[in-house]
């Protein structure tokens, strides 16, 4: 039996008929850059309570902007996008749009908005979403709410199914709740320190965490914590942040106190703040004190221990506090003259016993 490959065109026309129609293509949506936290790039079937609404950013009621696309896949069509909201919430939502789901006495689906969207184009269409369509125009319908987004050819009918080409879920939540504060650890340095604290045990998923120092600030005397300070634990933090850490659940962050002007052994306060993916921001935490030390070197230490100056150090050994390189030479000149002097006493010994 002869076998025959199939042409190149033969394939093509094939992969044509085998693949889903654009009709078929189920619609999908990203959210866009909302607030101050820039665009998540995913898509509405994974992305849902991890990008929440916060309440004051539900109260400010700037819109959401949802971007849709392969749908409705008809350049020029007129239809008309409609928002219903779904009873069922969480991670199993019903279906709203089965049209048996938004009629009848009871529907477990209701609808919300019917947005004005005469012309509609063939990818990346936008819609825009004050956050109080979703939350109700007081901001209390909190939680983790799922809504279905249809392009149908009239929002009133409650009994036509709206094939996958036509709809996509959303899911939204407002997070009303701030996380609570961090205690936060002394720390001391040279050019640079490292801030630490401890993260409660009930922040949920956290954004990252904002450091506050006040540079016009005095320290106590040896017990930590705030002499005189604007910073007050638990209460609200100051406009300005000096660090912003972000990822996951941060429990340190570097602050450089060479450029806040302090002299070895001045101190200023500290404290730190929690902030969660609604940016949410928590309260002050406890106010610890950031030290300035100067760190001793090697040949510091070790002229300061066997009694020189630093003058006589550095006739000694080529200077504590001269070059890396003047520091070098002095002591490879040490080394040399003391294996010198060993090998020295070796050859004396040597002709002593022959």
């Amino acid at each position: 039996m002869t076998r025959h490959a199939l042409l190149p065109s033969t394939c093509l026309a094939l992969a044509m008929l085998l693949r889903p129609s654009l009709s078929e293509a189920q619609m999908t949506a990203t959210y866009l850059a909302y607030g101050a936290r820039g665009a998540p790039g995913t898509s509405s079937n994974t992305y849902f309570v991890n990008w929440p609404v916060s309440l004051s950013e539900c109260a400010a009621n700037a819109p959401v902007e949802v971007q849709l696309q392969n749908a409705p896949l008809a350049v020029g069509t007129s239809l008309t996008f409609a928002l219903w909201r779904s009873s069922g919430g969480g991670t199993s939502p019903t279906q709203c749009q089965m049209g048996a789901n938004r009629s009848g006495a009871n529907p477990p689906c209701t609808r919300v908005e019917t947005f004005a969207q005469p012309m509609l184009t063939a990818v990346n269409q936008l819609v825009s979403i004050p956050p109080q369509v979703f939350f109700d125009a007081d901001c209390s319908r909190s939680g983790d709410l799922v809504f279905f987004l249809m392009a149908m050819s009239s929002p009133t009918d409650i009994a036509s199914d709206v094939p996958a080409s036509n709809f996509v879920t959303l899911r939204i939540a407002l997070d009303r709740e701030a996380p609570g504060a961090p205690t936060v650890s002394d720390g001391a340095g040279d050019a640079s320190t490292t801030v630490s604290w401890t993260n409660p045990s009930d922040t949920g998923t956290l954004y990252g965490a904002r450091l506050y120092v006040d540079t016009g600030g005095t320290c106590g005397s040896g017990d930590g914590g705030a002499a005189d300070s604007t910073l007050r634990p638990g209460g609200p933090p100051p406009s300005t942040a000096t660090v912003t850490v972000t990822g996951g659940s941060p429990t340190s962050a570097s602050v450089n106190l060479s450029t806040l002007g302090l002299d070895y052994g001045e101190s200023v306060p500290v404290a730190v703040t929690l902030v969660d993916l609604a940016r949410n921001e928590s309260v002050l935490s406890n106010v610890a004190c950031l030290t300035r030390v100067q760190v001793e070197g090697f040949w510091s230490a070790y002229c300061r221990e066997n009694g020189l100056s630093g003058e006589e150090c550095r006739a000694r050994y080529g200077g504590c506090s001269a070059s890396p390189r003047a520091r070098s030479r002095g002591l490879l000149a040490a080394l040399v003259f003391v294996a010198l002097g060993v090998l020295g006493r070796r050859a004396l010994r040597t002709r002593g016993g022959a």
